[in-house]
């Protein structure tokens, strides 16, 4: 997937966005698809030996996502406004926004490959970015963002297993 130009109406094949955030989304130039690790508890057997039960958690790994700086700054701009806001200098006091969100694949003709849900995400980081004097008119600087999100879900495969069991 190449990036001719780093304007913000520049498209990729990875989308991503919360309606819950006032109908946010921005296209992104990378991301992480989180890992899932099963924690199967041990428990101490009399003869010494560690016994393995069946998983009884899931942990994910956080949502990476590479955004592109435009020569506008507008992305900056939606970044600090949707999620940077939270922080009131005046007060000392933070708050974190906790929303949905989700995360569109697309192949190289625009067709929907999968879809990601992440219930309950968060933002954790906001990557630094260099600036340098000798950068041209089509550099491209990239923002790292950090989500970590209680539970996710693709293609909406737990939703249709959830209203399977109701049924």
């Amino acid at each position: 997937m190449a990036i001719n130009n780093n304007s913000f109406s520049t498209n990729t094949n990875i989308q991503f966005g919360s309606n819950e955030l006032g109908d946010f989304w921005l296209n992104a130039t990378q991301c992480s698809i989180p890992g899932i690790s099963f924690s199967p508890p041990e428990i101490d057997g009399r003869t010494g030996k560690m016994f393995t039960l069946p998983a009884d958690n899931v942990v994910f790994s956080d949502l990476v996502i590479t955004v592109l700086l435009d020569r506008e700054w507008e992305m900056y701009d939606i970044i600090y406004n949707t999620f940077l806001d939270m922080i009131d200098i005046e007060n000392g006091t933070f708050k974190q926004k906790k929303f949905d969100m989700w995360l569109q694949v697309k192949d190289g003709t625009g067709k929907d490959i999968k879809k990601f849900d992440f219930y309950g995400a968060r933002l954790m980081d906001v990557g630094e970015f260099d600036l340098d004097s000798r950068d041209v008119d089509d550099s491209n600087i990239e923002i790292i963002l950090t989500f970590r999100f209680d539970t996710m879900d693709f293609n909406n495969l737990g939703k249709m297993r959830i209203a399977e069991r109701e049924n």
